[in-house]
């Protein structure tokens, strides 16, 4: 959950920038720097496409919890 919190902040902050076939991001907190990564966009594309199966996954199994019958 950190690293999805991280990624998260790194985009709502407008810290990641591309580099060749990279994305380089960083989460700042309180001024000190919680996180700084480089992640081949490729392998980035995947790993959100995998966070959305999942996603559509559970919410698919769990649709009555979501949608209940009124």
């Amino acid at each position: 959950m950190a690293f999805l919190r991280h990624l998260r902040n790194a985009f709502a902050h407008y810290r990641i920038c591309s580099t060749g076939n990279y994305y380089c991001m960083k989460d700042v907190d309180k001024g000190k720097t919680t996180m700084i990564g480089k992640i081949d966009k490729n392998l980035f594309h995947e790993l959100i496409g995998f966070y959305f199966k999942q996603k559509a996954l559970a919410e698919e199994q769990c649709i009555e919890n979501i949608f209940p019958k009124l």
